[in-house]
């Protein structure tokens, strides 16, 4: 706890909450279950995914050495996508996402899926 940016904590927490990560509606797939909704190209991105209905709640981390740009491929055609943290759009094309992240960065993505 003393280490921690609180702030940065209390945001990450607000977002994920404010998906409804409690709500019964919501299933979660953890980045090592083979059926997780949303796989990445690099496997040094990590992608455990929460889901509502069309969207999905994606919490993506990376092991790799060096920034790194990964495609993101979904289960079904991608809507659109956004940074979470940044608001920031993402790049998307069919069923997959554009995500660059830098060394040992993490990010918040929501995705909203085609009906």
């Amino acid at each position: 706890p003393r280490q921690c940016d609180a702030k940065l904590y209390c945001n990450i927490h607000d977002l994920m909450f404010d998906f409804g990560i409690a709500e019964p509606d919501c299933s979660f797939h953890a980045y090592w279950d083979k059926a997780v909704p949303v796989k990445s190209s690099d496997p040094d991105i990590l992608v455990s995914v929460y889901r509502r209905g069309q969207k999905m709640l994606l919490v993506c981390g990376s092991y790799s050495n060096d920034d790194a740009v990964a495609k993101l491929t979904a289960d079904r055609p991608v809507k659109n996508a956004r940074n979470l943290e940044t608001g920031e759009s993402l790049e998307t094309s069919g069923k997959t996402v554009k995500l660059p992240l830098k060394k040992h960065d993490f990010a918040l993505l929501e995705l909203e899926l085609e009906p």
